[in-house]
């Protein structure tokens, strides 16, 4: 048998390479957790640089069952949950409508 075919050889090579891909999404994972971790104390402490006014917002409801649905609406006003939707590339609001035909004159 050649080198080549040697299927103890290829066992290795592919434990190699899953040990290799295991390491890189560890490596990925624990970068993605410094990036969760850290932006938002970065944000925290450039916030004074800009002077932000907090003010209070008190809620009044009727029912505590629309306190989600409120938050979520508070959310979206404040500018810290985006709507859901299509992607743009798939939202046709955007696209132009169908041709209208020009009016004759006469």
């Amino acid at each position: 048998m050649s080198e080549a075919e040697d299927p103890a050889r290829d066992s290795r090579v592919a434990r190699i390479v899953v040990r290799r891909v295991v390491r890189y999404l560890r490596v990925v994972a624990l970068l993605i957790l410094l990036a969760v971790v850290l932006a938002p104390l970065a944000l925290y402490r450039a916030d004074p640089k800009y002077r932000p006014i907090w003010a209070r917002r008190p809620l009044c409801l009727r029912k505590g069952s629309a306190l989600p649905r409120t938050g979520l609406a508070a959310a979206r006003a404040e500018g810290f949950q985006e709507t859901p939707g299509l992607p743009a590339r798939l939202d046709r609001r955007h696209l132009p409508g169908p041709a209208t035909p020009a009016a004759s004159d006469g």
